[in-house]
Parts: C-alpha cells; structure tokens; sequence
C-alpha cells in the first residue's frame, strides 16, 4: 500500500459526489449466497466486513481525482460512504457545516436473523427457523462537525432497487461524547508542536526535529468545554535516531484543540520528592494561574543518558554483564498442516468448533456464531465473544494525570 492520507484528510477537500453514484450490481444477499463478481457463487457470513464489491461503483474515479493510486478497503468505505452521508446533509440537515469522518464499518443483521441465515438454533435443541429472503447490508459511520465539535452517528442501508447507498438516520451524539482519536490526528498534533512558538521556547534544550509527542485523549478536564475534541501530548525527545525516547521525558504537557489545531495550554506536573508532592493539592490548577508556578517546582531539562532496548543502539555498559546461557532449540513441526481451517472468508473450524472472525476499530477481535457440532446437533454455544472499552487509568493521582484514560483492549 502507498502511504496514502488517512480517509478523513479528505473531509474539505473531496468535491460533492452524486448520491447515485452506482456501487454494485448486488445490495441485499440472497440467503447465503452473493455474487461479486457475476461469476461462481461465493457464500458470505452475514457479519462480515463489508466487500470490495460494495463499495466499488465509481470510487477508483472519485480516488483518482484526488491523487491516490492504491487505497485500502477502510479508505473505500470511508469515502463512498462519506459521500452518501454529505449528499444527505446537503439537502436535509443544512445545519451541519462542516464534515470530518473518523469511522466506517458494517451494522450486524438482527440476532435472530443472523442465526437463521447460518441454520443455527436460537436455543439448543429446537430446529433452526426459516431464514429471510434477504439480509439487509447496513453500514455505520462515524463523524465530527469541527465548526462545532459535535459529533454524529449515521445509520446507512444498501438500496436494493437502486443499486446506491441510503441514509437511514443521521444521531446527534451527546455533548461530550466524541468518536475516537484517529491516527491522522495523532500524527497531525506531533507535528503541531514541533512548530508552536511557545513549545519550542520551552523545549530550548532539544532541536525541533527531536521533539516527540505521545498523543493522549483527555477523558474529563473542567477547565474546557465539553464539547471541545481535546488531546493532551506527553512530550519526550529523541537525541539519536531509532533511540528509546522514554528515557528523555520532557517536564512539561500541552494541551492541544485537535479541530483548531492550536495548542491550549501547557501543563506543569507537580513531582513527588521525600517530603511529598510539590504541588498543595492534586487538583488541577485554573488556566488563569501560572501553570509552572502551580506545580511548586523548578524546570527539570530531559535525562541525557541513554537506556536502549535496540542491541545495535546499545553500548557495552547497556548490555548485561552476566549473559544467560543460550536457550536449547525449540523445533515445531505440523507435517500434516494445522488443525484448523477457514471457510468462506471468515469462519473457522476446529475439531467441533465454528465461529466467525472479526475486527473493529472500536473492540479490537470479536468472536460470533460459536457453535459447538455434538454429534450432528448444533449447539449455539456464545452468539458474540469481546472485550468493549476497558477504561484503564494510568499513573499518578495528581494532575494532570488522572485524565489519561485508555481505552484498552
């Protein structure tokens, strides 16, 4: 793949695209069939990852109207969907101005759907019901209004007669609920503070091009508006190329707008010394106050001395003075290949066990359908295996630290 921007970089830049724009010849699937390519017939798991075919239409046109070449299926997506979604606002929700996408990804059939379309049993024991005659292909995207900072929800379906991508619903996400941090804009904050006047003079010490920014979401910081898409950067320099950049921690955090692109605020975090913390509370300082002078400490320069992992990186006084005796061979051998399989894309088997496999930006892996084969009986065993947004808090109970919360998963 050519290291195209991510979908989002297009949001003002992609001119309007006709809402009929032809995709595919195929919108809803005959049950346990499709046809992508009007040859054999290929059988696809309803909960599977939207298909080339589906977001293909006219989009190498649209693509290469905007200088890419080579695009991944997520930047597909994105974009036919995208543009569906902007037709819509267009004529019927004028007072979005501005559009910014982080997100798209497949909507799941109804359970109960999904289940007769794969002749599993809702409950075990009792025969699989009739499957519909067709599932309907659904699509999700999620999208921030910058002028606003709101975020929004939008519900697509696949138009059976028209062959075209339609717009079911279009949610307002809650004041202070916003869609996930993309990668475009952790890349785009790094570079942000590498030119920021007040970062620089702060950083005096470190060359531009050493700075490094590790960007964080902020979880909750009153001082700001909830509506604001906010990050925090934890700044670190790199002396030496390839270097670990965790061993020169700057003593300082900007806050940045990531829809303005400025940077807020620069934060100071007390230190914790043999006499306690430096700062009378752990409570975050007003925006009004010195943030240095709140800290109740001096200004720390980054640690020069070096602490590297890379073996090429690492100097004779780095490396362990007692080397381990080297580990005895370990030989895996399969002759006869693995002992599981997957069929129709996603599935998989093994032994008694089929599932199906899947992968979301919000969750990570997700595992569906596991059914277990008892002798020719199908047992339903879990419809749908994940783990959802594990909120880990990390490091010290002081500012500014209580607001780096992970998503973890």
């Amino acid at each position: 793949m050519s290291s195209s921007p991510a979908p989002s970089s297009l949001d003002h830049e992609m001119s309007p695209v006709p809402i009929n724009a032809v995709l595919t010849e195929s919108s809803f699937y005959p049950v346990g069939l499709i046809k992508p390519s009007g040859e054999a017939t290929v059988k696809v798991h309803p909960l599977d990852e939207l298909t080339p075919d589906e977001v293909r239409g006219e989009t190498p046109t649209i693509l290469s109207s905007h200088g890419f070449t080579e695009f991944s299926l997520s930047q597909i997506q994105i974009i036919m969907i995208g543009a569906a979604v902007k037709s819509h606002i267009t004529w019927y929700r004028r007072e979005i101005k501005a559009l910014k996408f982080m997100s798209a990804g497949v909507v799941p059939p109804p359970k109960r759907d999904v289940l007769a379309f794969l002749h599993i049993p809702v409950e075990p024991g009792k025969p699989a019901e009739t499957p519909p005659e067709y599932l309907l292909r659904r699509a999700e995207t999620d999208f921030i209004d910058p002028l606003t900072g709101f975020g929004y929800n939008a519900i697509l379906s696949f138009s059976r007669e028209k062959h075209i991508w339609k717009v079911d619903a279009i949610k307002q996400l809650p004041e202070g609920v916003h869609p996930q941090l993309t990668v475009e804009e952790l890349l785009q904050m790094d570079e942000l503070v590498r030119h920021d006047p007040t970062i620089l003079e702060l950083a005096a010490k470190v060359e531009p091009d050493q700075l490094c920014a590790d960007g964080w979401s902020v979880g909750c910081d009153e001082r700001w508006p909830n509506s604001m898409r906010l990050q925090q950067c934890i700044m670190y320099a790199r002396f030496v190329p390839d270097s670990n950049l965790y061993a020169h921690p700057l003593d300082f955090l900007p806050v940045v707008d990531v829809n303005s692109k400025k940077v807020l605020h620069v934060d100071f975090p007390p230190m914790r010394t043999s006499e306690g913390l430096t700062s009378p509370t752990t409570a975050g300082p007003p925006l009004s106050s010195d943030p240095l002078k709140a800290s109740g400490r001096e200004r720390h320069a980054p640690p020069r001395g070096r602490c590297e992992y890379l073996p090429d990186l690492m100097d004779e006084s780095m490396k362990p003075r007692r080397r381990p005796e080297p580990l005895k061979p370990l030989h895996i051998s399969q002759p006869e290949g693995v002992s599981f399989k997957f069929t129709d894309g996603n599935t998989l088997e093994w032994q008694n066990w089929t599932m199906h496999v899947a992968f979301s930006a919000r969750e990570g892996i997700a595992l569906s359908t596991i059914t277990w084969n008892d002798d020719g009986r199908i047992r339903p065993i879990f419809y749908r295996l994940s783990t959802a947004e594990m909120v880990v808090p990390y490091a010290a109970p002081e500012h500014p630290h209580p607001r780096k919360c992970a998503f973890d998963v």
